[in-house]
């Protein structure tokens, strides 16, 4: 499962994982993810979010319009 390298122009976006591990890539390298875990976008930068293996992982994304 994975959500494709993309960005989000005029939102800012904040992950929260609910459950799941995996990994996400930005301009800026790559991180693990699990459970609690936050992470921040802001505007126009691009992010790849993947699930490890044959888990399941659940997110709650909070999106912030901005000008």
């Amino acid at each position: 499962n994975t959500f494709k390298w993309h960005n989000h122009k005029g939102v800012n976006e904040i992950m929260f994982v609910i459950s799941g591990e995996g990994t996400i890539k930005d301009n800026d390298g790559m991180y693990t993810y699990t459970r609690g875990d936050v992470f921040v976008f802001p505007s126009e930068v691009y992010h790849e979010i993947s699930a490890l293996g044959t888990s399941i992982s659940k997110f709650v994304f909070i999106r912030v319009f901005v000008d």
